[in-house]
């Protein structure tokens, strides 16, 4: 059984912002539902690696703290964006020419 972490009025509201005029069908509504929940838990996983300190050995600075959440989704945040703007560059090109 998958596990649900996005209700059905954020799924619709995260499709919109991406694209307010883009039809989906229900399958597509529910597959990015489910994966969006899979990102959730490989960021969790991504944070808890970069913290680079074992957890539950009472070591000094193992508490995961504000600034390693931002750090690790920034790092994450500008591939992404480098990603989303290369296939905009591959889709559309350069339209100035």
């Amino acid at each position: 059984m998958r596990i649900k972490r996005m209700s059905d009025v954020q799924t619709k509201k995260s499709l919109r912002r991406a694209n307010p005029l883009r039809k989906h069908s229900m399958e597509a509504f529910n597959e990015f539902k489910f994966k969006a929940g899979e990102l959730v838990d490989l960021f969790a996983c991504y944070v808890d690696i970069r913290k680079g300190i074992p957890a539950g050995e009472g070591l000094r600075g193992a508490t995961m703290q504000r600034e390693d959440v931002k750090n690790c989704f920034d790092t994450i945040q500008s591939i992404l964006l480098k990603e989303i703007l290369n296939e905009q560059m591959n889709l559309y090109g350069d339209e100035e020419e």
